[in-house]
């Protein structure tokens, strides 16, 4: 009788240990790489397929959160059938010379679908070959639902799109390429949220990647809808929801963005519209195939890349913003950097920093006076008085003397009174400047009108990120983006590498206009006097419809513990339970609705 196969959970976990252990520890990753070496070009042919520890990790995350049972998928399949006047999802999508296998894949991963109550409508882009004509014509034969056309010219993927969005009879298009697959559940949910919101415009989902050998990889869980990242990134990509009518009015997909017609699409739809007609779905339910290594030319992602900026650049002239510079991102290059240069005069900032002690100049001083690109500034020092000290003659910097035992809150208020400048920073005493144009990238920021106020990126001295906005927590109220990251690291989806919106962004660092200072009633000095007064006036603009924005293009030095973050002035544990146990009071429908998302993501909520 031949041995019983282990079990591949084992299997898995013993090599994540592995992996693992291989990356805390370099010495052993070369003494292996060393004796392995003769051995690497037998090797090699088979090394792609072992799986790395962040695939071990998320083939984890989908048995246990993302695996429907048969149970679950009957329920759904009832529900579907019990609906009276269900909607009906039409599916619109362009087929251009599609390898008979991946396109059948496509298509029985919607029949499969747990939602019946869909159109597929296929337009063949005059496909040379003709067996995507005979493919179309074999599985319509056989269900009603395949309605499809052939084009006689080949129009490219805009053109034979838009052919598809005319066939539907369905008040919802939902677009999908030739070769992608839907998860059983995707429909279920779409429908599910076109009755929640039956004024529904935009709706988009999380998704991940699939390669030739079916394996799932690279989940993105995307945020809520985010006009400053849409503009950065095509968030809403796949899958992709639009009401008919909307595709209708803006007339569809442009043929001269090809490469990037979807992004264009997204970003025209949503002007079109307005935010609360745009939801997202915090399940993966698209899987996006992968083309094998080196069948996808440099040359044909750099005309993608062209057209998305084009796209990003008429989107931007639409608007109105004029003088908006778009670049690459930095560290994230097929991604885009949109600059708001500040036309000169340019305005004064006043630069609020609270001391415990006053008489000397806080540790930001320096970094502030004499290595930032910004002249039209002034440091204002909140501290109890100390006569014995003497102070700077620098007429930049004045000194506000207050009481004894003056909360951070409180003297923060006082200081941004005194202020003479149109835009206020809020600034922690050890923070200190790594580039000199810093403040330029947060003022543009802060002075657009929709932006409330605006954070900066912060690192500590290891090298390891500090701040990157917080994200809600109902347990700690807020938590850290990523805490630990390394300087250069991206993070998923981009959010350490592109200017984005966050729940909250830390009084460390945070720029805002006096006027939406003093209109948001400044920090609750009172029920919030030492902790959390930062995140709560970032939520009370968020709850007046403002944005607040998180730039990793303004990066400091922030050289004060990790657990004075944000703000704690007195540190201690029982200030800032305090201080929770206010913001869990005030903030529950927002902490509720973050942990309804969470669930929805699994627990894997950025």
């Amino acid at each position: 009788m031949p041995a019983p196969k282990p079990s591949p959970r084992p299997v898995a976990r013993i090599a994540a240990a592995v992996l693992g252990g291989l990356r805390r520890h370099p010495a052993l990753r070369a003494g292996l790489r060393s004796l392995a070496q003769p051995a690497m070009p037998l090797l090699r042919p088979y090394l792609h397929a072992l799986p790395t520890a962040e695939a071990l990790g998320y083939q984890r995350w989908i048995e246990v959160h993302d695996t429907l049972s048969e149970a679950e998928a009957q329920a759904m399949r009832q529900d579907a059938l019990a609906r009276r006047n269900p909607p009906l999802l039409s599916i619109a999508m362009p087929a251009h010379e599609t390898p008979p296998a991946l396109l059948r894949q496509a298509i029985a991963s919607l029949k499969a679908q747990t939602y019946p109550h869909w159109e597929l409508c296929v337009v063949d882009d005059a496909s040379p070959s003709g067996h995507v004509e005979a493919l179309l014509a074999e599985m319509a034969a056989v269900d009603p639902r395949i309605r499809w056309r052939r084009r006689t010219r080949n129009g490219h993927i805009a053109r034979a799109t838009n052919d598809a969005i005319g066939m539907a009879r369905g008040d919802f298009v939902l677009l999908m390429d030739h070769d992608d697959l839907l998860p059983a559940r995707a429909l279920h949910e779409v429908a599910a949220l076109i009755r929640q919101h039956p004024d529904l415009d935009i709706a988009y989902s999380d998704e991940d990647k699939v390669d030739s050998e079916g394996r799932r990889f690279a989940p993105y869980f995307k945020p809520d809808f985010d006009p400053e990242l849409l503009r950065a990134q095509n968030l809403v990509s796949h899958l992709g929801v639009y009401s008919t009518r909307l595709l209708r009015r803006i007339g569809g997909l442009r043929p001269g963005f090809n490469g990037s017609q979807d992004h264009d699409l997204a970003l025209r739809a949503a002007a079109a519209t307005v935010p609360a007609r745009i939801h997202h779905i915090p399940r993966i339910l698209y899987h996006w195939r992968q083309p094998a290594q080196g069948s996808y030319s440099k040359r044909e992602a750099a005309r993608c890349i062209r057209a998305s900026r084009a796209a990003v650049m008429d989107s931007l002239a639409s608007a109105g913003e004029g003088g908006v510079v778009l670049q690459p991102a930095p560290l994230a290059p097929s991604w885009h950097r949109l600059v708001h240069p500040v036309r000169p005069p340019r305005p004064l900032v006043s630069v609020l920093v609270a001391m415990p002690q006053g008489g000397r100049l806080p540790e930001c001083a320096d970094g502030l006076l004499r290595r930032t690109d910004w002249a039209a500034l002034e440091l204002v020092i909140a501290a109890p008085a100390t006569a014995e000290v003497p102070r700077p003659t620098d007429a930049r910097i004045r000194f506000l003397d207050v009481p004894p035992g003056t909360s951070r809150a409180a003297a923060l208020n006082l200081a941004a009174a005194e202020a003479r400048g149109a835009l206020l920073l809020l600034l922690d005493p050890t923070v200190d400047v790594l580039s000199p144009y810093w403040l330029g990238e947060l003022a543009g920021q802060a002075l657009r009108q929709p932006v409330g106020a605006v954070g900066a990126k912060l690192m500590g001295r290891d090298g390891r990120l500090r701040h990157a906005g917080y994200a809600l927590d109902p347990a700690a109220v807020v938590r850290p983006v990523l805490p630990g990251a390394m300087a250069g690291d991206v993070g998923p989806g981009g959010m350490l590498a592109l200017a984005r919106q966050v729940s909250a962004v830390s009084g460390a660092a945070m720029m805002l206009r006096r006027a939406v200072f003093e209109a948001a009633g400044g920090l609750d000095e009172e029920a919030l006097p030492h902790a959390l007064h930062d995140v709560d006036l970032c939520l009370r603009l968020g709850w007046r419809g403002m944005r607040v924005l998180h730039t990793p293009f303004a990066m400091l030095l922030h050289r004060g513990a990790p657990d004075l973050l944000p703000g704690d002035f007195p540190p201690g544990a029982a200030a800032m339970e305090a201080a929770r146990a206010v913001m869990r009071q005030r903030w529950a429908e927002a902490l509720a609705a973050c942990t309804a998302e969470a669930a929805g993501h699994g627990g894997a909520v950025a």
